[in-house]
């Protein structure tokens, strides 16, 4: 059986949630789903560096390291988006998206990355765009393709929207049949 794997991201300042779905290539089928939680909310300043700096730094190590694992062929990340009650924190969170694809890029310039907005999330998983985390939650523990491979009460919040943002990556390759060419 043949394989790919394509990696969905949750961005973040303190955590940032990755999934990584293989694929059979024929079936298009979930063969696994590895979700990930990175943890930067730790990383705390220092006299030489600001905290937001040094959290960069390590969320770039860790994203390499996870492309240069997986091998991912496309990569799909959750649009920054602002916040009402945090507008200051649409800044960092674009910083933490760049460098996402930052390190993806490091690792394989050819990278596919792709952005999907928070409603569209919520609607590839049957959620309604106004949709609370629990609401979505409970969307996707009744998809059984995913249920089946992994416990979603288990695992990040964080992991858990990524892995959403995979799973609406995967319906659009089933529904087009396309991988993706471009970078939006």
């Amino acid at each position: 059986m043949y394989t790919f794997n394509i990696m969905g991201v949750d961005p973040g300042t303190n955590y940032v949630g990755v999934s990584v779905f293989e694929i059979n290539v024929q079936t298009l089928e979930i063969v696994s789903i590895t979700p990930l939680t990175i943890s930067l909310s730790k990383i705390q300043e220092t006299t030489f560096s600001p905290a937001m700096n040094l959290r960069l730094f390590e969320l770039k190590n860790q994203m390499r390291h996870i492309v240069a694992t997986f091998n991912p062929v496309s990569i799909t990340i959750e649009h920054g988006f602002i916040n009402k009650l945090r507008p200051a924190a649409y800044g960092p969170l674009s910083m933490s998206i760049n460098t996402v694809q930052s390190a993806a890029f490091d690792v394989n310039p050819f990278s596919r990355i792709f952005m999907i907005s928070p409603s569209e999330i919520k609607m590839n998983v049957g959620a309604t765009f106004k949709a609370d985390k629990d609401m979505v939650l409970a969307a996707m523990n009744k998809i059984g393709e995913i249920t089946a491979k992994v416990n979603l009460n288990s695992i990040s919040e964080h992991a858990v929207d990524a892995t959403a943002i995979a799973y609406g990556h995967l319906k659009n390759i089933r529904e087009t049949g396309v991988l993706g060419l471009c970078l939006v």
